[in-house]
């Protein structure tokens, strides 16, 4: 099991709503739904590892924009 996708729930798509709305709550986000794409896994920890959630948020600034889109900061 170690290491291997994790199938039970809770479900991927329920989690990914509770970090997307943390998003928004601690303020980096204004609103979520300026978000435009998502990669996600979870998986059994490895025997001694700690569970985590690992976060990266990529902002790509389209050609000509002068300031950040609307909902971030």
């Amino acid at each position: 099991m170690h290491g291997t996708p994790h199938l039970r729930r809770p479900d991927i798509d329920n989690m990914l709503k509770t970090t997307l709305d943390g998003l928004v709550d601690s303020g980096l986000l204004t609103d979520d739904s300026i978000v435009a794409g998502l990669n996600a896994r979870k998986r059994w920890c490895e025997d001694g590892e700690q569970a985590a959630t690992y976060i990266l948020v990529e902002y790509k600034k389209p050609e000509g924009e002068e300031t950040p889109p609307p909902g971030t900061h």
